[in-house]
C-alpha cells in the first residue's frame, strides 16, 4: 500500500513489512516501549485498576487490567491497558486464580501494591462478596484501597426491578415484549417487507427494530423509541395477519390492547431518568465529584415523580412512601403524551386502575431498590466532591484531611499546615475564562468542564519566587482525580478486544499479539501517523525480526 500510495519515492519503492517483521516490531518494539512508559509512572505516582472477566468459552479467560493515571504530560486523566491477566484450568474463574493474574501482572512489572489507591470491580459475588472474594483478598495486599462495584450497573439493575414489579403489577413485561417483536422479525426478510409495506399505509417511516439485551445499560429506551415510532404500523400487521405461531399469538395479544401503547409511552418518559445519570457515570473523564450528587438526584427525582413535595422537603431523600403520602392519581407523574392518551381512553370507557397501581409500584419499587443499593454512605464519594472548582467555595478542609487520614502512606509527603494554607489561597483564586473555555466538553445538550484540565492549570502556577503556588493541593487532588467512578473505562476495553479478536483472527495469542495490539491502541496519545518514536523504539525494531528469525531456527 506504502509503495502505491507514493510512487514517485526512492524509500517508499523499498518498503517491506510482512505479516512476520509487522508482528515482530509490534510485539518486541512499539508495545514494550508503551508499557514500560506506563509502568514508569504506576511506580511513583498513585493508580487505579480496573478488572473484568470474559465469558469462559475457551482455555483461557480474559481478566484484561485497565488502569487510570494522572498524565501530567496530557494534562488530563487518563485510562489504559496493561495486561490480559489471562486464567486457565478448572479455577479460572476463582477469585484467588483472579486474584494472582493481578498480582503476577504487577510483579512483572514491578509495579507497587502501596501506590493502588482504587480498584473498579464487576457487582458479582466472586469481585465484591463479602468472603473469598476478589475485593477481600485486594484489602490483604492495599488495606486503603478504594474498592468499587460499577454504579452504571447499579442504576440498570434499579429500573429492572421497577419493570419487573410494574410487570407483577399490570401484567405487562416490557422486556418481553420487546424481544418478542424484535426476533419476530429478525430473520424473516418477508415479514419485515410486509412490515414496511404497512408503514407506508400508515404513513410513517420504517425503520428496523432494535434489540433489547437484559445485560446492556442503554438499550432499553432506544428499542422503546424505535418500537413507538411504528406502532400504528406494527398494530396493523398484527391484526390484519393470522398466523398460529405462539410468538406471534403473544404479540397479537399486546397489540389488540390500546394500554399497550400507554405501558410503552410511560416508559418513554420514565427511562430518560436513568439512562442520563447512567451516561454520565460513562464518562472519560474524572466523575467521581458528580457520583455522590448524581445518585442522591436520582432517587429526590424518583421522589418526585409520586410523593408530595412537602414530604420530600421535610424529610429529604429519606421521606416516606406509603400510600399516604402518595400524590393523587392524576398528579402522578406518567408523561404529557402518555397522560393525553390516558384522557382519550378515559373518555372512551376504558378503565385504567390498574396502570396508575403500576405507576405507583414502578417508582416505589425503584427507590427501594436505590436505597438500598446505591453507596450514598461512602465517605470517598462523599469527600471527592473536593474536585469540583465550580463550586469550591463550598468545600471544606476536612475533605482533604479525609483522603490524607485514608492514604497516609502514600500521601506522606504532604504538608499538612502549608496545604491549608495552599486551601485558602485557592477559594481565592480566580481560574481564568479561557481556562475554564480549554476544559469546556460538550456531550449532546449538556456542557461540562473537565477537573483534570483544570487542575492541572492549578498546579503549573507559581509564586513570586517560582515555586509551586498550589504543591501540596496537587498532591492529594492527583490521588483523587484517578479514584474509579465506574466499570464503563473497563468495558470499552473488552470492546476494543473483542473488535480484534473475531472468529477471522481467532488464532491471535491473547497474551502475545492481541496483548500487544491493544496496549498499543489505548496507550498511543496521538494518531498513529503523529507518532514519532524514540530512538530506543528503533533499535529495538531493526532488531527484532533478526532476533525472532534466531529463535525460530530449525
Amino acid at each position: 500500500m506504502i509503495r502505491q500510495v507514493f510512487p514517485d519515492s526512492n524509500i517508499a519503492k523499498r518498503f517491506k513489512a510482512g505479516a512476520t517483521k509487522t508482528t515482530c516490531i509490534i510485539n518486541r518494539a512499539l508495545a514494550p516501549h508503551i508499557k514500560s512508559e506506563i509502568c514508569k509512572v504506576m511506580r511513583d505516582n498513585p493508580y487505579t485498576l480496573a478488572i473484568d472477566g470474559s465469558n469462559d468459552s475457551g482455555l483461557k479467560k480474559m481478566n484484561p487490567l485497565a488502569i487510570t493515571i494522572f498524565d501530567i504530560n496530557r494534562s488530563e486523566v487518563s485510562t489504559t491497558f496493561l495486561g490480559m491477566g489471562t486464567t486457565t484450568g478448572i479455577d479460572a474463574g476463582k477469585a484467588s486464580t483472579i486474584f494472582e493474574a493481578m498480582d503476577s501482572c504487577l510483579k512483572e512489572h514491578d509495579i507497587p501494591w502501596k501506590n493502588c489507591v482504587g480498584v473498579s470491580l464487576g457487582n458479582c459475588s466472586v469481585n465484591m462478596g463479602k468472603k473469598n472474594s476478589v475485593s477481600t483478598l485486594l484489602q490483604t495486599v492495599a488495606p486503603a484501597c478504594y474498592i468499587n462495584g460499577c454504579l452504571c450497573h447499579l442504576i440498570h439493575n434499579t429500573a429492572q426491578k421497577a419493570s419487573h414489579d410494574f410487570a407483577k403489577a399490570t401484567g405487562f413485561h416490557i422486556e418481553d415484549f420487546l424481544v418478542d417483536v424484535f426476533f419476530w422479525f429478525d430473520k424473516s426478510t418477508k415479514r419485515k417487507n410486509e412490515l414496511d409495506d404497512f408503514c407506508s399505509f400508515c404513513e410513517v417511516e420504517y425503520r428496523p427494530l432494535l434489540k433489547h439485551v437484559s445485560t446492556r445499560w442503554l438499550s432499553l429506551q432506544q428499542a422503546v423509541d424505535r418500537c413507538l415510532l411504528q406502532f400504528r404500523a406494527l398494530r396493523s400487521y398484527f391484526s390484519s395477519e393470522d398466523l398460529r405461531h405462539p410468538r406471534f399469538l403473544r404479540l397479537q395479544k399486546y397489540f389488540e390492547n390500546d394500554m399497550t401503547e400507554v405501558f410503552l409511552l410511560f416508559y418513554q418518559s420514565v427511562l430518560p431518568l436513568f439512562t442520563t445519570t447512567n451516561l454520565l457515570l460513562q464518562r472519560d473523564d474524572p466523575a467521581i465529584h458528580l457520583v455522590h450528587e448524581s445518585l442522591t438526584e436520582l432517587i429526590r427525582k424518583l421522589l418526585l415523580k409520586f410523593v408530595n413535595v412537602t414530604s420530600i422537603q421535610h424529610d429529604g431523600i429519606d421521606a416516606e412512601t406509603h400510600l399516604d403520602c402518595q400524590l393523587p392519581e392524576k398528579e402522578l407523574f406518567i408523561g404529557y403524551t402518555t397522560k393525553a392518551k390516558i384522557n382519550k381512553l378515559e373518555h372512551d370507557g376504558a378503565t385504567t386502575k390498574t396502570f396508575y397501581q403500576g405507576v405507583r409500584t414502578f417508582f416505589k419499587s425503584a427507590v427501594q431498590k436505590a436505597k438500598a443499593t446505591f453507596p450514598l454512605n461512602d465517605e470517598v464519594l462523599q469527600n471527592a466532591t473536593l474536585l469540583n472548582l465550580r463550586n469550591f467555595e463550598q468545600i471544606k478542609f476536612s475533605q482533604f484531611e479525609y483522603f490524607l487520614t485514608r492514604f497516609q502512606d502514600i500521601l506522606s509527603n504532604v504538608d499538612c499546615n502549608a496545604m491549608h494554607d495552599e486551601f485558602c489561597d485557592l477559594q481565592m483564586y480566580k481560574i481564568p475564562d479561557e481556562e475554564w473555555k480549554k476544559a469546556e466538553k460538550e456531550t449532546g445538550k449538556t456542557i461540562y468542564y473537565r477537573m483534570d484540565k483544570l487542575w492541572c492549570f492549578l498546579m503549573q502556577q507559581k509564586k513570586a519566587d517560582c515555586s509551586p503556588m498550589f504543591s501540596n493541593l496537587a498532591i492529594v487532588v492527583k490521588l483523587v482525580l484517578v479514584l474509579p467512578h465506574s466499570n464503563a473505562r473497563e468495558e470499552r476495553i473488552f470492546s476494543l478486544i473483542n473488535k480484534n479478536k473475531t472468529r477471522d483472527r481467532a488464532s491471535l495469542q491473547v497474551d502475545g499479539t492481541l496483548d500487544s495490539l491493544i496496549t498499543i491502541k489505548c496507550g498511543l496519545n496521538t494518531e498513529c501517523y503523529n507518532y514519532e518514536p524514540p530512538e530506543e523504539v528503533l533499535d529495538s525494531a531493526k532488531s527484532a525480526t533478526d532476533s525472532y528469525n534466531n529463535e525460530h531456527q530449525s
